[in-house]
């Protein structure tokens, strides 16, 4: 029998290929790829499902433009995480990814406490003012970029990836930050920053000792 190749979506539906020409096919849908379709003699097509027992399609994205998507689909897109290169492509990969990413999630906590310690000079008293100035603005900026690392992994709309995510962010939080100071903000990338400045942290020192 012949084969041809035709470009379809998850639901099996014609996709566009033609920039120029968009209608009865579907446009902008990540989940397209291309499929050969075997053609018997007697003229009627048989689906070859190529993408059977794969974990994805083998194609990357870094956002699903569906929205939430749940990993495991052989007709769906493959996530990149973060880096054109990182394409959780298999379960393995998958996993690895999770695991990732749960870390990411601790780290962007611990580098808080870590912040608001050497702040309220805590640890490392010894360091100046001037090298502690400096490890202070490279901590935020640290800080800042894991934040917006995790925010981008949510924006990737994986099931899977966003939670994650947030079990990163509250075992994270349940390590380092249970009694730090509540702060107006969630989002990792602002997060509760509220640092006791060094006069109220000597107060409350003070307050402890007369008590």
């Amino acid at each position: 029998p012949h084969s041809s190749v035709q470009c379809i979506n998850a639901d099996e539906k014609p996709c566009c290929t033609d920039p120029d020409n968009t209608e009865n096919c579907e446009n902008m849908d990540q989940s397209c790829h291309w499929e050969c379709t075997a053609l018997p003699i007697n003229g009627s097509t048989a689906s070859n499902d190529t993408t059977e027992g794969k974990f994805c399609n083998g194609y990357g994205t870094d956002m699903y433009m569906q929205g939430f998507t749940a990993s495991g689909n052989g007709k769906d897109a493959c996530v990149i995480l973060l880096f054109k290169s990182w394409v959780l492509d298999t379960r393995t990969k998958f996993g690895l990814g999770c695991v990732g990413v749960i870390l990411l999630g601790v780290a962007v906590e611990g580098l808080l406490c870590l912040r608001r310690q050497l702040q309220s000079r805590r640890i490392l008293l010894r360091i100046s003012g001037v090298a502690r100035r400096v490890s202070i603005v490279l901590l935020f900026g640290l800080n800042i970029a894991s934040g917006y690392l995790a925010m981008l992994v949510a924006m990737t709309y994986s099931v899977e990836l966003f939670i994650c995510m947030v079990i990163g962010l509250v075992v994270g939080h349940a390590i380092f930050n249970t009694e730090a100071a509540v702060g107006e903000s969630v989002d990792p990338c602002c997060a509760s920053q509220a640092i006791a400045h060094t006069n109220d942290a000597k107060q409350h020192e003070a307050e402890n000792m007369s008590a």
